[in-house]
């Protein structure tokens, strides 16, 4: 089953976060280039990624992708053309 998420209408629960942390750093989930990741000053402070991220969603580097047990996050066109192949046999 396919399911696209848009993060600005519904952010991650704590469980899908979860999952995805088992294959990705949290560190690796967070836009620092993003605008709200700079104009809010977050490389100035101090903060709980898991929770933040779990009410913030405009920190989240995106895409955001998950394929049976494996994760990927930002443009991996690469690991998509893996995943691809597995359902081809390929």
């Amino acid at each position: 089953m396919n399911t696209l998420l848009n993060l600005e209408e519904k952010n991650l629960s704590k469980g899908e976060l979860e999952s995805v942390l088992r294959k990705i750093n949290i560190e690796d989930l967070i836009d620092t280039d993003g605008k709200y990741y700079k104009e809010n000053g977050y490389a100035h402070r101090l903060f709980d990624a898991f929770e933040t991220l779990l009410e913030i969603p405009y920190l989240y580097r995106t895409p955001i992708v998950r394929f049976k047990g494996d994760a990927s996050v930002g443009n991996t066109p690469g690991k998509w053309k893996q995943w691809a192949d597995s359902l081809k046999g390929g």
